[in-house]
């Protein structure tokens, strides 16, 4: 929703120069990253690259304290993380201090590299409760268990609902990644994404909807009663699916 847009040949232009960085940075499978940001093209980018080259990503809400960060940090032990112009400056400086490498996500350079170091059985995604009140609690995914993930939605939702997802919800939320941006995705669909949690976005979903000609998307109960509440419903009947996660309405 920022007007950009990248073609599958530009992601994976963006996908090889970053897997030259990390290479250049010495990353190695089995190393884990930080992803403090999310929700706009880059992250997806380096999800790719980490993966290709056997590593781990872990998602991090760009909102949690310098102390939380750290906490993780002492527990997943990452080897980089990669932040954007939106991550505050005093949780990049917690990793600096933990001895984490900081990388910009728009600073890839030119070199180009490929790799195709994926193991099913290797840790893809870790999603990390913050820690706040004790020591944080991870879920490991592996490439075995996501795409047995996967798989099962393939064998029970019908693929064309899918051909236009938007996805509003954060992209360290499991279902917000796994489900909504990372299943349609990867089987072939067009994704868009906007900022999570955004009034102002809500209160235009119905006009969103049909500009973009959005067939399906997700969110959770508090951002569905809004937009029934606020927002102008969709004219075109372009919807074809909906979900809600983490609890009914």
């Amino acid at each position: 929703f920022s007007g950009r847009r990248w073609d599958r040949s530009e992601i994976q232009r963006q996908v090889v120069r970053r897997v030259a960085r990390f290479l250049a940075h010495g990353l190695a499978p089995g190393d884990r990253v930080f992803l403090p940001f999310g929700n706009r093209l880059e992250f997806f980018a380096e999800l790719l690259a980490i993966w290709q080259l056997g590593g781990c990503a872990i998602p991090v809400d760009a909102r949690l304290t310098p102390f939380e960060v750290e906490n993780l940090s002492r527990t997943a032990q990452p080897r980089l993380a990669i932040v954007d112009e939106g991550t505050p400056a005093d949780l990049a400086a917690s990793l600096t201090g933990a001895g984490v490498r900081v990388l910009p996500t728009t600073e890839t350079g030119s070199e180009e590299a490929s790799a195709n170091l994926i193991h099913l059985d290797n840790d893809a995604l870790i999603l990390f409760t913050s820690g706040s009140t004790g020591d944080p609690k991870g879920v490991v995914h592996t490439h075995r268990s996501l795409r047995a993930r996967w798989i099962g939605l393939r064998d029970h939702l019908p693929a064309a609902a899918f051909a236009r997802s938007l996805c509003m919800l954060p992209t360290h939320f499991g279902h917000g990644l796994i489900c909504n941006c990372l299943f349609p995705w990867l089987s072939g669909c067009d994704l868009y994404i906007s900022p999570p949690f955004r009034p102002d976005l809500v209160m235009r979903l119905g006009q969103m909807i049909d500009e973009h000609e959005i067939t399906f998307m997700s969110s959770v109960p508090p951002i569905w009663k809004m937009a029934l509440k606020f927002a102008k419903p969709p004219q075109r009947r372009i919807l074809q699916r909906v979900h809600c996660g983490s609890a009914p309405l």
